[in-house]
């Protein structure tokens, strides 16, 4: 448990993946797969045995399962608009911890993975989200703007908020 933290922030990630889309008149359900890579900082945190950490990172690997309903805006040959909502299943697969550590005699760095029954004590493995968005598809290619909120905290923390906001 920490007792002190001066600052928190989300890092910066990627994201990749593949979809297809089941189309019906103006109507679409789009099934996605993505992989996502995302990063938490975490600096100046006391623990409770009384080490000092003094920058934290916490990256995880997750999949995600999106499920949309979205409607064609405008749609002709070369160009569609879309906008879309729907929810989306996040699993996290792997996670690793690096810091910067004193604990009074000792200075550090520690490079970590965390196994799987650490992260099911830090982390909270299944996620589910809310995705609202607008789309381009031009020629064959296709562009995504999405905002995705997650329903509840990655971290089973009260003090560090880390739900997805993507």
């Amino acid at each position: 448990q920490n007792r002190q933290r001066e600052y928190k922030d989300i890092g910066v990630g990627y994201q990749g993946g593949f979809f297809f889309r089941i189309s019906k008149g103006s109507i679409y359900t789009q099934f996605d797969f993505n992989f996502l890579r995302t990063a938490m900082y975490i600096n100046d945190a006391t623990f409770t045995d009384g080490t000092y950490v003094y920058e934290t990172s916490i990256g995880y690997n997750t999949v995600g399962l999106p499920v949309v309903l979205g409607v064609y805006a405008y749609k002709n040959a070369l160009f569609k608009l879309r906008f879309f909502t729907g929810l989306e299943a996040n699993f996290l697969i792997k996670a690793k911890l690096r810091f910067d550590y004193s604990d009074g005699d000792n200075v550090g760095f520690v490079d970590y993975k965390l196994t799987r029954q650490e992260k099911r004590q830090i982390f909270r493995t299944a996620q589910f989200a809310y995705q609202a968005g607008i789309g381009v598809d031009v020629a064959m290619f296709t562009i995504d703007f999405k905002y995705s909120l997650g329903l509840r905290n990655y971290v089973r923390d009260d003090y560090v908020r880390t739900q997805t906001h993507l």
